[in-house]
């Protein structure tokens, strides 16, 4: 057995336990070491039998840190998913069991999750290691019955929720493993952070604890695993280019593949010679990569912070195919955008609403007299903002895979309970816009926000206009309500209202903005042939110049987000930019829900127009 810091009492101890259970004690070996001989993975793994570390080499130095004389006392990591990672953490268990046993918890965000570690993954594993056989107990606890405790001699590995706050207090333990931290409730049972709860059970270790974090992330600001790392060294995986050699790390912005989904045609091209590599290199780049620090340590080295994208994943488990296919289908929905970023990258989703400013949307700005359409646009839709004194308006128009362009801003002043007023609002969405391929294209559909002062005035004026799909709406909260839901007759003259995701649109808004703004910047710095495409957003230069419409830009920026707990959860709120009205972006997201609510098949539409254009210029 290596000796360890932790004392002469506590080795001896561990050596008398060993002989006792008529164990053999294994000197000097390591986790790698140890599990690579003793490690048999389950027939329903990915890849069943004895554990290798070729293709997860990333691996090894983490392990590295686990072991007692390492000198580390905690490591972090910061990971996408599909890395493995979860047998690193057993890997760490099950050497502890045998090698070093001393005792141990793991905490998971809910108690489905630690239940179904305990029996899917952590028991198989150990009933499959020969040193353990006959040796591992279980201990279930009427009054706890959720709570499962497996024992061996000289210590054992407590299963822990992080959502019972008796569960992570119940013993001290030497070994933590904080599993997913960033899902934790941000308050246990309304005792406080349950990280900090668990971590109090080694606090009769202060020596010789050791505490592993790992976790996805989730929202910047308010992302634990996010903030631990930053306080550290940020250790990044840094791997050979095949073309020159120079170590470097394996970045999305750099990945190229086609522009609908990949079957083994996406590529990382290089940062240093733009040499491309493919699926098939990921093993060669894994198995000669090493951990470089990309921040300064303010630890001493007692600290290891770790980050690592499921870009490293093994090409069996996880390709650059796959994170293609899923980085195409989340640029048409702002939350599966989110989990690529949370999953894939491993990064915390930051709200494009706090990283849009208005030097960014003025790289949005194109050419536009503002009397033809641009031959991309196929669809017009419109948003309504009502108001006492004025109503407010956008048309938007869509093309292919949700391209979009402004084509029309104003406010109309005067009263909204006036039909002058309304009347006024009603020239400017029956104007008819020709189009470069020979046709004209109106509004197909408005939504009018019904959710102001002048709700029944709405009602009045929108409900008799349905035949024109012009639909009343009204704004419901909550992150995961839909773009637009079912109508709703729950009023007194029986007008259609449909309810609309504030949050849900607002932040597919600011999402689609910002994916623009990001995809100039690649043009610009020449890592893409264009920036036009799926989402983007198209906004005409002569708006800009007109002091009656430039408002709109700042109105369209104006809502920030904050984040908040309610209920043990986390809640975005939206607030505006004190000072600034935000009743643009308002229209503009409410034809976003029009044209949801239309549902139509944008692609297949710009086909036909397409078509039926060449036809008639045959």
């Amino acid at each position: 057995m290596r000796i360890e810091k932790f004392g002469l009492r506590e080795t001896i101890g561990g050596v008398l336990s060993y002989l006792a259970a008529g164990i053999r004690p294994i000197l000097r070996v390591g986790i790698k070491e140890y599990c690579e001989k003793n490690l048999i993975l389950p027939e329903d793994t990915p890849r069943p039998g004895p554990i290798r570390f070729d293709d997860t080499w990333y691996m090894v130095d983490i392990l590295r840190d686990l072991e007692d004389d390492s000198g580390v006392e905690e490591v972090r990591v910061r990971k996408g998913r599909q890395l493995g990672l979860t047998i690193l953490s057993t890997a760490w268990l099950l050497w502890g069991a045998t090698v070093s046993p001393a005792a141990a918890m793991v905490v998971f965000p809910t108690r489905d999750s630690k239940q179904k570690f305990s029996k899917q993954k952590l028991s198989p594993i150990l009933r499959r290691c020969k040193d353990l056989q006959g040796k591992i107990g279980e201990v279930k606890q009427k009054e706890r019955d959720t709570l499962d405790i497996k024992t061996f001699p000289g210590g054992f590995i407590n299963i822990a929720s992080a959502k019972s706050s008796s569960e992570l207090r119940s013993q001290s333990v030497r070994r933590l493993i904080l599993d997913e931290q960033s899902a934790y409730d941000p308050d246990c049972q309304g005792e406080g952070d349950p990280s900090t709860i668990a971590l109090g059970c080694t606090s009769t270790y202060q020596k010789t604890r050791k505490i592993l974090r790992m976790s996805t992330p989730t929202i910047k600001g308010v992302c634990p695993i996010t903030r631990d790392v930053e306080d550290t060294q940020q250790l990044k995986y840094h791997v050979p280019c095949r073309g020159c050699g120079t170590l470097g790390v394996i970045e999305w912005d750099h990945m190229k593949g086609p522009p609908e989904t990949a079957s083994g045609e996406t590529e990382w091209h290089a940062q240093c010679c733009g040499h491309p590599h493919r699926n098939i290199d990921k093993v060669f780049l894994i198995r000669n990569g090493r951990w470089i620090a990309t921040a300064e340590d303010r630890s001493g080295g007692r600290v290891k912070g770790y980050i690592l994208s499921a870009l490293y994943a093994a090409p069996q488990f996880f390709s650059w195919d796959d994170a293609w296919n899923l980085w195409v289908e989340a640029l048409k929905d702002i939350q599966k955008l989110k989990a690529f970023h949370n999953n894939v990258l491993g990064e915390a989703w930051e709200d494009p609403a706090d990283s849009i400013d208005i030097k960014g949307v003025e790289k949005l700005l194109e050419d536009s007299d503002g009397t033809m359409l641009d031959p991309g646009i196929f669809l017009l839709t419109s948003g309504i903002d009502v108001h006492p004194q004025h109503l407010d308006y956008v048309i938007r128009g869509f093309g292919a895979e949700q391209e979009s362009w402004l084509v029309d801003y104003g406010v109309i002043h005067g009263d909204a309970n006036q039909k002058d007023t309304w009347d006024r609002l009603m020239m400017k969405l029956d104007r008819r816009w020709p189009h470069p391929l020979g046709f004209d294209l109106d509004v197909t559909a408005a939504a009018f926000d019904t959710g102001g002062a002048n709700t029944q005035a709405v009602h009045d004026y929108v409900g008799p206009l349905f035949h024109r799909n012009f639909i009343c709406i009204k704004g419901m909260p909550g992150d995961a309500t839909p773009v637009i839901g079912r109508q709703t007759l729950n009023n007194e003259f029986g007008v259609r209202v449909y309810p609309v995701g504030a949050n849900t649109t607002k932040a597919r808004v600011f999402a689609q903005i910002a994916h623009s703004i990001n995809q100039v910047r690649l043009f610009e710095e020449n890592k893409i042939s264009t920036p036009y495409g799926p989402g983007f957003c198209h906004f005409p230069r002569c708006f800009w110049d007109d002091p009656e419409k430039r408002h709109f830009f700042t109105q369209l920026i104006a809502p920030k987000t904050r984040h908040k707990a309610v209920n043990g959860e986390w809640r975005t709120v939206y607030q505006t930019t004190q000072g600034v009205a935000d009743h643009a972006f308002d229209c503009f997201r409410y034809a976003l829900a029009a044209f949801y609510w239309l549902g139509t098949d944008i692609d297949q539409l710009a086909t036909y127009l397409t078509q039926e254009a060449s036809r008639d210029h045959a």
